[in-house]
């Protein structure tokens, strides 16, 4: 350990080639699973604070660094360590920086400090304008990043689909909730309605990070009424189609069914993953938490499209899941005052996503 030690004070050193060969042979070290993790701890983080200096070195040693602080990133010791404002503003100014070639990597490193609950203090935080955004909002320009910039529309170096993970993370918590189902005053819109587009994206990061934050918001049976109303976020087609299929359907079953639902071309594939399809018929079932729900999914004729998934995939968990959203679908309501219709709902810790 003395040798790793000796080594770990080189990060530091005046001399860039040095520096650059320390942090090149440190990385066998950052992974989390590896018996000399403890260095990074040594000196009170000593190690780790160097490596968020180096993040302002040259582009080949900051490249090496910021490789390392997302492998150290994933304890949770080194996380607080990394959560100074400062360190945050300057991980935001390579993220949001258009022509920065880090910024995808820095997005892996914002995926694990999202992991800690006092990440959404973000939401509070302004940074300098960009030309892609009409906000000092963090927050808002990251979303901006994540809309505009897929397929490198903003960024020739990065696509920014490892933002999913970061706006699922902030899920997990209420004021991240509220942030997605609360009108931006910089461009009069509901976040979540700019996220739920991205149902059907060819990235299966995007897909999943977006079921999963839908999911985590449907938890919230406040936030309900804005996510179906279908003059606001319409989220029903955007979580409908990746589990529907090219199956004919009759005219009674597709009478008050969404017009992108009717008439699958015969090629229409539902989604591949299963983990995706699970979330999203989880979220219908947690829709269905009040009478209001419950009718809503029925006028909307969300059973046809259940009944044919059921019949046409194998796996036991999603057929099973499909089975309670039916049963909720199809009993017999109780009169009187609105009730809560789902006795076991799904787990909200099956909707984190953890990044690796």
């Amino acid at each position: 350990m003395s040798e790793l030690q000796e080594l770990a004070g080189f990060l530091h050193d005046q001399n860039p080639q040095v520096r650059m060969l320390a942090t090149q042979h440190l990385l066998p070290y950052t992974a989390r699973n590896s018996p000399q993790f403890d260095i990074w701890f040594n000196n009170n983080c000593e190690p780790v604070k160097d490596l968020k200096a180096l993040l302002k070195d040259k582009p080949q040693i900051a490249s090496q660094a910021i490789t390392a602080l997302v492998n150290v990133s994933q304890n949770v010791a080194v996380r607080r360590v990394l959560m100074d404002e400062e360190f945050l503003n300057l991980v935001f100014s390579i993220v949001t920086n258009p022509e920065h070639g880090l910024a995808d990597l820095t997005c892996m490193l914002l995926c694990n400090l999202a992991k800690e609950e006092d990440f959404v203090r973000i939401l509070d935080m302004k940074v300098p304008l960009r030309e892609f955004s009409l906000s000092k909002n963090i927050i808002d320009q990251l979303m901006d990043l994540f809309v505009k910039g897929t397929n490198h529309g903003i960024n020739q170096y990065a696509n920014f689909d490892f933002l999913a993970n970061v706006f699922a993370d902030m899920t997990r918590f209420e004021r991240g909730r509220k942030y997605f189902t609360t009108i931006q005053e910089y461009d009069n819109v509901y976040p979540i309605s700019k996220l739920i587009v991205f149902t059907e994206h060819n990235s299966m990061l995007r897909r999943t990070g977006v079921a999963t934050i839908i999911k985590n918001i449907c938890f919230d049976t406040p936030f309900h009424k804005i996510l179906m109303d279908e003059e606001g976020v319409n989220l029903l087609p955007y979580i409908l189609l990746p589990l529907a299929g090219p199956e004919d359907m009759d005219e009674e079953d597709m009478e008050g069914m969404f017009d992108e639902l009717q008439l699958l071309p015969d090629d229409k594939k539902r989604e591949p993953d299963m983990f995706i399809m699970k979330t999203h018929v989880e979220s219908l079932i947690l829709l269905c938490a009040t009478r209001e729900g419950r009718e809503h999914l029925r006028s909307r004729k969300v059973y046809p499209i259940i009944r044919e998934l059921h019949l046409h995939v194998e796996d036991e968990d999603l057929r099973g899941l499909c089975d309670q959203l039916v049963q909720l679908l199809v009993r017999d309501e109780a009169t009187g005052e609105d009730e809560k219709a789902i006795e076991n709902p799904p787990d909200e810790e099956d909707a984190i996503i953890e990044v690796d």
